[in-house]
């Protein structure tokens, strides 16, 4: 299993130290890059072969749960990477050893299928050109959603050091009101924070992402009501929101990231 130890040393490569809160929402996020015209293939490997693996992860406690989204612009054989994965997890000890239990996992998932196979057809279908690690710092979702969000923006922003407050204080302040109200105006399904633990350094782009969630692509194109915004903030408050943003936060790039699959623990059920 070359690749699949290859990825649990990257993976343990990006985990951070241990002395800080023992939960903690984390997603390791893979960036994918597919050879022209490889896409359907690469789709297929992921759905047929690593879905039923990470369902098995996330039956057995190991995983909250996996997903995997097409980000369609840029396209090409010039954008860096077509795909993302991202495995989520509720506890720091479930990504001290990301490899512990996936020996047992695959052998359940394919019961008697060539390890090295799949390795070999996993290497030919993408190039895993990176892995970064966050942490969640603030989420809040409508209450009647049945399942993932179908479509999501990916916000990438750049903030100082010396502002990380203030720009999760103008978050709060400026921009989630907003967000709720367009939750409540059924223009949005959600938004969640989060924070790049790993890499980190000043060579690295952004710190900060934002998640804007939509239930599918009518929900993401459905306009707000005339006044929304207005109806939130008192006085002039609404025309500071963009030089207060100015001021702590710089926008690097927004991303369109569309739901291809997913495996997640299936909804309890009250009655049980």
């Amino acid at each position: 299993m070359k690749t699949l130890k290859m990825i649990a040393l990257i993976l343990l490569f990006a985990a951070f130290s241990n002395s800080a809160e023992a939960q903690e929402r984390i997603a390791l996020v893979d960036y994918m890059r597919v050879p022209e015209g490889g896409g359907e293939d690469y789709v297929a490997l992921e759905k047929e072969v690593w879905k039923p693996i990470h369902q098995e992860m996330v039956n057995n406690g190991k995983l909250e749960g996996w997903f995997l989204y097409q980000i369609p612009y840029p396209g090409g054989t010039d954008a860096e990477y077509h795909y993302v994965t991202v495995r989520l997890y509720n506890d720091r000890a479930q990504i001290e050893n990301t490899w512990d239990g996936m020996n047992n996992a695959f052998e359940k998932a394919h019961p008697g299928k060539d390890v090295d196979e799949i390795d070999d057809k996993t290497m030919a279908s993408r190039d895993l050109v990176k892995t970064y690690c966050f942490s969640s710092w603030e989420r809040f979702m409508s209450e009647d959603l049945e399942g993932p969000t179908k479509l999501i923006d990916v916000v990438y922003f750049k903030v100082a050091m010396d502002k990380r407050e203030s720009y999760q204080e103008m978050e709060r302040k400026f921009y989630h009101p907003t967000h709720k109200a367009e939750m409540k105006a059924g223009t949005r399904a959600g938004w969640e924070g989060w924070i790049l633990r790993r890499p980190f350094g000043e060579s690295i782009p952004f710190n900060f992402v934002a998640v804007d969630h939509y239930k599918d692509y009518a929900q993401y194109i459905k306009q707000n009501p005339e006044g929304l915004f207005e109806d939130v903030f008192e006085g002039n408050e609404l025309d500071r929101r963009d030089d207060i943003f100015n001021e702590t936060a710089k926008l690097v790039l927004l991303e369109e990231w569309h739901l291809i699959d997913f495996a997640m623990a299936p909804p309890s059920d009250e009655n049980d």
